[in-house]
């Protein structure tokens, strides 16, 4: 199996608390987040990273998973062998 490491850029929700006034502005000025991590599953619907991986097992602990069309970019770090 490949392990790759990457960094995802992408696009969170935005999330507005009581009451107030909807500027469409205040979308544009969402600045992306990014996540790092091994990449699990990639398909139109989900990137999903996990942050360890057990060769023994073949298992991975601590999903991250990212509805793919809030993603902007995935940077390969590293890739190597299980």
């Amino acid at each position: 199996m490949k392990l790759k490491a990457v960094e995802v850029t992408f696009y969170d929700v935005e999330n507005g608390n009581g009451w107030y006034d909807f500027d469409p502005k205040r979308l544009r000025e969402i600045e992306p987040l990014k996540a790092a991590g091994y990449l699990v599953h990639r398909d139109e619907q989900w990137v999903v990273l996990a942050f360890t991986y057990n060769p023994s097992a073949r298992d991975w602990c601590g999903s991250f998973s990212i509805p793919a069309g809030m993603v902007k970019n995935i940077r390969i770090l590293k890739q190597s062998e299980a």
